[in-house]
């Protein structure tokens, strides 16, 4: 299947901010409606962004990650999921490397994997998903400054 004609769900907007919701209240306990609304907006922004960049540090990890850390490289690709790191990729480069690119992610296999990385290399694809990450990190980290210093805010920070 051509990469252009792979089929994307989008949940619509409530249905992810409610599970973000059931999620920060089932790991911190808290019931976030009895917060008042400026700590609400953090505790959802800070899991939002957390959870931006876990989801991205999981599409880089499939690329450029160690097996020993237990997930093999390229795992997603021969499922046919297209990540970030992969679309960005398809959106940068043009000509010969664009249509090239599409072929390796079409028709993946593993023998394919140090192409397909010197290709997202040379898109910028790689380096720009690693500083969205360090930004969605910053971002959650910024949205803490609304909950009061305590040795759980330090080991998070930590």
């Amino acid at each position: 299947m051509a990469v252009q004609d792979h089929p994307l769900i989008v949940g619509t907007a409530g249905h992810i901010d409610h599970g973000k919701t059931a999620l920060v209240q089932a790991l911190t306990g808290v019931d976030l409606d009895a917060l008042p609304e400026e700590k609400q907006r953090a505790l959802r922004d800070y899991g939002f962004n957390l959870g931006v960049a876990f989801q991205l540090v999981d599409d880089l990890l499939d690329l450029i990650g160690d097996e020993r850390l237990g997930k093999p490289r390229g795992l997603d690709v021969m499922e046919g999921k297209i990540t970030l790191p992969l679309i960005i990729g398809l959106q940068k480069l043009d000509g010969f490397e664009h249509s090239r690119l599409n072929e390796i992610i079409s028709r993946f296999d593993l023998h394919d994997l140090p192409e397909l990385l010197d290709l997202l290399k040379r898109s910028g694809s790689i380096d720009y998903c690693r500083s969205l990450v360090a930004d969605h990190l910053t971002a959650a980290i910024r949205e803490l400054d609304c909950v009061p210093q305590s040795q759980a805010k330090d080991m998070v920070l930590d």
